[in-house]
């Protein structure tokens, strides 16, 4: 039997879970966000709308019974400004294995709409949060700062938040905004006590309402961590979430400087950054891999060490970095690996 439900105060744990004062259903076994669609909003061909009203959700193949999904269609607070994430033709690498509550196939390849908006067919969709973060020389230049509002355990969509900018016209009404944290100092593992740069860890993006004398405030409209007080804010960095690949030059190869913070092992859909940038012929949407460490073999498994470790896309560059996605992974991945160019095209 199908559970909604009515929350009135935010007591959920998920950083982005958008879920105060709206009607919420608890997924059960066997429930899809093309079900869901049509049975809150009559409206199967929507589920789109409702995966982009509920950023938590990474893969909308993957929901899991007492999973907390909100059913209210939120309105846009402009029209360029909500972000909604667009329905995919191929996601590759294929997701294995079925999880109790999964979304039909047929509703991920035709949900969207009849037009898929030109989406080249070989795309590549990224998914999970990371993949907008990238490597900064130097720390970011600040338009305002979030100010403080108490502590906080999540951020959700539509929210206000309020910032002390850094010049009266350092942004008007209307104006997108990325809220970033670059505290996080990222050392390049090959080369002792060398600074490769900052990584920016994108929190989320909002517009802004009104300003009054040398403050801001604003509305989020797409969230990726929570944001706190002190968080920077810089002029909007449109999130890349397609990537069309493209063959690198045979030549390419660099050092994984790192990845999530909280994480020392990368694998498949984890996003990771590189040391080689868009000075050395980087471009997004390369192809490249990780070569087999034969320190990772062990006793008792075959391993065939023709075959990368892992397979990454470039993401987005910077001038003398990159920010890759993992495609797919043998081994893991750790910071110091070498990566190089794929020995066959896309």
């Amino acid at each position: 039997m199908k559970k909604s439900l009515i929350i009135t105060c935010c007591l959920a744990t998920f950083a982005a879970a958008p879920f105060c004062a709206a009607e919420v259903h608890e997924v059960v076994k066997g429930d899809t966000l093309w079900d869901l669609s049509g049975t809150f909003w009559n409206q199967p061909l929507e589920w789109p709308k409702l995966w982009a009203n509920n950023p938590h959700i990474h893969n909308p193949h993957w929901i899991y019974p007492g999973d907390l999904i909100s059913t209210e269609l939120m309105a846009r607070p402009s029209d360029e400004g909500m972000e909604v994430r667009l329905p995919y033709a191929k996601l590759y690498p294929e997701v294995k294995g079925e999880p109790e509550a999964m979304m039909d196939d047929s509703a991920s390849i035709n949900g969207g709409s009849a037009d898929d908006g030109g989406m080249n067919e070989n795309a590549i969709v990224l998914l999970g949060r990371g993949v907008e973060d990238y490597i900064s020389p130097a720390p970011v230049e600040r338009l305002a700062d979030v100010r403080s509002s108490g502590d906080k355990v999540m951020t959700a969509l539509r929210e206000e938040v309020f910032f002390d900018l850094a010049a009266p016209d350092a942004m008007a009404p209307g104006d997108l905004v990325t809220i970033f944290n670059d505290d996080r100092v990222v050392m390049h593992p090959g080369l002792m006590e060398t600074v490769s740069g900052r990584h920016v860890k994108i929190l989320a993006h909002a517009e802004i309402l009104e300003v009054v004398d040398s403050s801001a405030r604003a509305v989020i409209f797409s969230v990726n961590d929570v944001v706190v007080p002190g968080s920077g804010v810089m002029a909007y960095r449109e999130p890349v979430n397609i990537v069309v690949p493209k063959k690198a030059g045979e030549g390419l190869e660099g050092v994984v400087l790192a990845g999530d913070e909280n994480k020392l092992l990368y694998g498949a859909h984890d996003t990771i950054f590189m040391d080689k940038g868009a000075a050395q012929g980087v471009e997004s949407g390369m192809i490249l891999e990780v070569p087999f460490d034969p320190d990772h073999s062990a006793e008792g498994i075959l391993v065939d060490a023709k075959k990368p470790s892992a397979t990454l896309v470039v993401v987005a560059t910077e001038e003398d970095s990159s920010t890759a996605y993992i495609l797919d992974s043998r081994t893991s991945v750790v910071a110091g690996n070498r990566f190089a160019a794929v020995s066959v095209s896309p």
